[in-house]
């Protein structure tokens, strides 16, 4: 014999289930939208987007702030917030600059290729540093070549080896895009503007260090 249960105050209602079973409690939609609103995919990937997106502006608005007080980049960038201490300016700089990435990337592309396209460009930023410290052992200065054993060269060549190949995959499109030529050329574009770039601040750098000393 089914139970005829009416205990609202708790938001909860009886329904018979089957034959065989006899009832069953459920929660009303009262009780359980809060809850299924607050644990849902969207909201949890929208938190650790908000977290993920913080934590990279707030470390990398530091790095224009670090380069001004070494002269590398004007004084602008190093000022400090006269309440909060915080870069402003180098913050300000940070966030135009994603904006303006964020926007480009989308161009004559869907919202997964324009991601890709940004994820693969920091890949290859680490793959060419890697690269880096894994040819000092093979192609450093005569020092470190001379003082490098055997082991360290095998490993250093391995890893350098796995650091372009991770390049070449990085630029090739692993996803379906209307053009693998164009994407490539993005990528490719997009890491040789930022080196280019980096390369001229260094040069610039060096030289201002240079009329320091000489002045």
């Amino acid at each position: 014999e089914e139970l005829g249960l009416d205990v609202p105050e708790m938001g909860l209602e009886a329904y018979p289930s089957s034959p065989e079973a006899s009832t069953v409690l459920v929660m009303t939609e009262s009780v359980t939208a809060p809850t299924e609103a607050a644990t849902s995919p969207t909201a949890r990937a929208a938190c650790a987007a908000a977290s993920i997106v913080s934590d990279h502006v707030t470390g990398s608005s530091r790095l224009p702030m670090v380069a001004g007080w070494d002269h590398l980049l004007p004084g602008w960038f190093s000022r400090l917030h006269s309440r909060y201490k915080t870069p402003v300016n180098s913050i300000v700089f940070v966030g135009a600059t994603t904006l303006v990435i964020a926007i480009a990337s989308q161009i004559g592309a869907g919202i997964q290729e324009a991601f890709q396209l940004v994820d693969n460009a920091a890949n290859v930023f680490y793959g060419i540093v890697y690269f880096m410290m894994f040819a000092i052992p093979l192609f450093g200065a005569g020092a470190i070549r001379a003082s490098a054993p055997i082991w360290l060269r095998v490993a250093a060549i391995s890893g350098a080896g796995v650091s372009l190949l991770a390049i070449f995959f990085t630029v090739y499109p692993i996803i379906d895009v209307p053009s693998p030529l164009s994407f490539a050329v993005k990528i490719i574009a997009v890491t040789a503007i930022a080196n280019a770039i980096g390369v001229g601040i260094y040069l610039i750098g060096k030289r201002k260090r240079r009329h320091h000393s000489q002045g």
